[in-house]
């Protein structure tokens, strides 16, 4: 879940094992945020809280809900212009 980026952000996410699988980092430049993956991160999404609506996207697929926007995963960057 991602809360009022202001500038960037790192989060390191691990295996029930304890061991590290993935990292997703998330930078915001103005009206863009780019997220990029590294590692396994299969069926990755992204829940953008408080967002009901972006110009565009690119590397994900984009479902809304009540908490927002929800970014499916598909690629080891996605761009999204707010």
């Amino acid at each position: 879940q991602v809360y009022s980026l202001k500038t960037k952000a790192e989060r390191i996410l691990y295996a029930r094992d304890g061991k590290k699988a993935f990292t997703v980092a998330a930078v915001k430049n103005g009206n863009q945020v780019t997220f990029t993956v590294n590692g396994a991160a299969k069926g990755l999404k992204i829940q953008l809280m408080g967002i009901q609506q972006i110009a565009d996207v690119a590397g994900a697929v984009t479902e809304a809900n009540e908490k927002g926007i929800v970014l499916h995963v598909q690629n080891e960057m996605v761009t999204v212009q707010l």
